[in-house]
């Protein structure tokens, strides 16, 4: 019998969740099915891509304002011609991941005829920054199902863009990265991190904020906050440790750059705190998780509330509530006992429902025999 062949869309190939994650979910689907994938964008992951699995690319006229310049790109159009050379007729299934590829899919179904589903990350903030309005309308309209990592998700997709709730469908994150947390001498400070972008969206300066007010309200607690994933770019560090200057706290907040050898910085935590204001389903939870930590989070920004209340370790507090913030980490500060108990339980809920190939294997099938089989 022929291996059912499937084409994954992803917007692009950067260091970050979603295109991650979507390598990740390769390592299950590659089991029952042949994937094939067409980045929109590239990114310094696209040679994983292409080392992984046949990888196509759309292509992109460059920008002529001129009346001959914009006749020629109308005429020799590389976006549809790349698109056209694709083999359409040997998929029976397309995924498209994020919400943020409205642009393509109707072109795509101009070659396509068979379903399409679009695996869904982002909520309503992102939603609104990340696609147009009427790029949003192609992916609802193009789409046939839609799955996503968590019930805040399935929400948005439900209560805000009046998705059916019977086309909606969870798909669990696949993390295949076993580690081992390293054994060190116990430090004599709590190590707090904050991970992500350094953006609006993640908060840091809602990390600087509860670090300074932290430490302003326990000043005899030991604790030293870190921040990974600055960009490499000089100034926004600068900026950032001008306000930890400002809120005097230099010598206890650190900021480090992004780097491929984040296992570095997770060994040496104890506590992840996420400070997003809005975040899906944060894959740094189940990073966090992977090294048995617990996270701190607030609550109604997405699906974190939904691990910790899934996994019975962490703390959710109230949004921007810096008081809830410090007594949560001082109650692990003052009692390593429970950090350590909370740091295992996540691990175990980690374990069970993000590195169970067979089970999210299952789950997939499930839905490609519903949307494939006449």
């Amino acid at each position: 019998m022929r291996t059912p062949r499937i084409l994954i869309i992803s917007h692009d190939a950067t260091r970050t969740g979603a295109p991650i994650l979507l390598l990740n979910l390769y390592e299950v689907l590659k089991e029952k099915f042949e994937v094939e994938f067409l980045l929109k964008h590239g990114g310094v992951l696209q040679s994983h891509f292409s080392n992984t699995a046949k990888t196509y690319t759309v292509a992109y006229n460059k920008k002529k304002k001129t009346v001959i310049g914009k006749s020629v790109n109308k005429l020799f159009d590389k976006t549809t011609q790349s698109i056209a050379k694709i083999p359409w007729s040997s998929y029976q299934l397309v995924i498209s991941n994020t919400i943020t590829n409205g642009d393509i899919l109707p072109l795509v179904k101009r070659y396509y005829k068979g379903k399409i589903i679009s695996y869904v990350h982002e909520l309503e903030i992102a939603t609104k920054t990340f696609t147009s309005k009427t790029n949003l309308q192609a992916v609802l309209k193009y789409s046939d199902a839609f799955c996503v990592p968590s019930a805040a998700v399935q929400q948005h997709l439900h209560n805000n863009l009046k998705v059916n709730a019977g086309k909606i469908y969870l798909l669990p994150y696949y993390i295949n990265k076993k580690v081992n947390k390293q054994v060190k001498v116990e430090n004599p400070f709590i190590h707090i991190g904050g991970v992500g972008t350094a953006d609006w969206r993640k908060g840091i300066d809602i990390f600087i904020a509860a670090a300074a007010y932290f430490i302003r309200t326990y000043p005899g607690t030991a604790v030293h906050f870190t921040w990974l994933g600055i960009p490499n770019n000089n100034i926004m560090l600068e900026k950032l440790q001008y306000e930890a200057r400002l809120a005097g706290i230099s010598n206890q907040l650190s900021f480090v750059k992004e780097t491929n050898q984040v296992e570095e910085v997770y060994n040496t935590l104890d506590i992840l705190l996420l400070t997003s204001r809005e975040d899906p389903y944060p894959l740094v939870v189940l990073e966090a998780a992977n090294f048995k930590m617990p996270t701190i989070c607030f609550k109604n920004t997405g699906g974190a509330n939904e691990f910790v209340a899934g996994s019975g370790a962490g703390k959710t507090v109230e949004y921007l509530n810096f008081t809830q913030v410090a007594n949560a980490i001082q109650a692990y500060a003052a009692n390593r006992d429970v950090l350590k108990k909370d740091g295992q339980l996540a691990y175990n809920y980690f374990k069970e429902q993000h590195m169970n190939k067979a089970a999210i294997l299952q789950q997939f099938q499930d839905l490609f025999s519903k949307y494939t089989n006449p």
